[in-house]
């Protein structure tokens, strides 16, 4: 598989990740041999790259991955995320207070049993505290061997601009596929002028691009998706469902499953480009390994963006909630 830097950082990894944290969370019920089939199939066929967070089952995922990590004799990249604190009054909240950062690193690498983190991310960002303080802190952690890299999770441009005057940061996570191409206009134009990779999330439009949720029905009751994305929701998701079968017609013209064609796609758009799929199922991840060596030609690839940029996506991509955490 083709291997791909992660930003201005010594750190190559596979050209996808493995997006681990329907594993633990989120997604309805998990089984745990399968996860962990899932994981060596991923390293065995060339994924070198993990992400977790320890937000992902309250520390349940990076224990997961760190028990999978533990034993392999290849070089494995882990990445996870600080940021994300459940308050006994308040619930969920974003805590990005220097402090708090060093004491979440310090669990993260107990959990994931290593002695430092090829890839750090500041999960989501809280606009009361500098981000300079914040990055400064990781820098500090990266200064003493605790991590070897930091990333940055939904920032917006300006805050991207102002925390690499702090630190270096090597990566940018977003979420970036057919269905969300808003960082396009400003956000990846400044990631690229500091060398800083994209690490795309949700690539597949969390599930909707691969054509499986016709209705609602199709998702488990435990399955946050159509409750706190608009998208997957009633009649937005029957508009969208509607583009994705004109897309599964270009598909089924190249003989590929429409979640090679998407991430082929995501592929094409810059080496500095790193989706990283999730997914529990051992089929669906040899069709994402598999997209690594499709080949779009370019009028494929302006007919899937004319498609796209047509058709545009209905509904927001998070509820009121989540909006709030995204884009300081």
């Amino acid at each position: 598989m083709e291997s791909r830097r992660i930003g201005n950082s010594d750190l190559a990894t596979s050209c996808i990740g493995l997006g681990c944290m329907g594993m633990s969370q989120f997604y309805g019920p998990t089984d745990h041999e399968q996860n962990l089939q899932v994981l060596a199939h991923a390293a065995d066929n060339g994924v070198t790259l993990f992400d977790t967070a320890d937000m992902y089952g309250d520390g349940a995922n990076e224990t997961l991955v760190g028990g999978f990590l533990r034993g392999r004799s290849e070089k494995l990249a882990v990445a996870t995320k600080v940021g994300f604190r459940t308050d006994p009054e308040r619930g969920k909240i974003v805590d990005n207070d220097p402090k708090y950062i060093r004491q979440a690193c310090e669990a993260s690498l107990a959990r994931l049993g290593v002695d430092t983190l090829d890839l750090y991310y500041l999960h989501r960002r809280n606009p009361d505290v500098p981000i300079e303080d914040s990055v400064g802190a990781m820098r500090d952690l990266m200064q003493e061997g605790k991590i070897q890299n930091i990333g940055l999770s939904e920032v917006n441009a300006d805050t991207l601009d102002a925390a690499c005057a702090e630190a270096q940061i090597a990566a940018l996570q977003i979420e970036y596929s057919l269905t969300e191409r808003s960082p396009e206009r400003d956000l990846i134009p400044a990631a690229r002028a500091h060398d800083v990779a994209v690490v795309a999330y949700s690539p597949l439009g969390r599930g909707l691009l691969t054509g499986r949720f016709a209705d609602e029905s199709h998702f488990t009751s435990d399955d946050f998706r159509p409750k706190v994305h608009p998208r997957l929701h009633g009649d937005n998701l029957a508009a969208n469902m509607a583009v994705v079968d004109k897309f599964g017609v270009i598909a089924d013209n190249l003989g590929l499953p429409k979640s090679s064609v998407a991430l082929a796609w995501l592929l094409s758009r810059g080496e500095d480009v790193i989706p990283i799929p999730g997914t529990r199922s051992p089929k669906y991840l040899q069709q994402n390994i598999e997209s690594t060596f499709a080949y779009l030609a370019p009028e494929t690839l302006a007919e899937i963006e004319d498609l796209f940029d047509r058709n545009a996506i209905a509904g927001a991509r998070y509820d009121q909630a989540g909006l709030a955490f995204l884009s300081h």
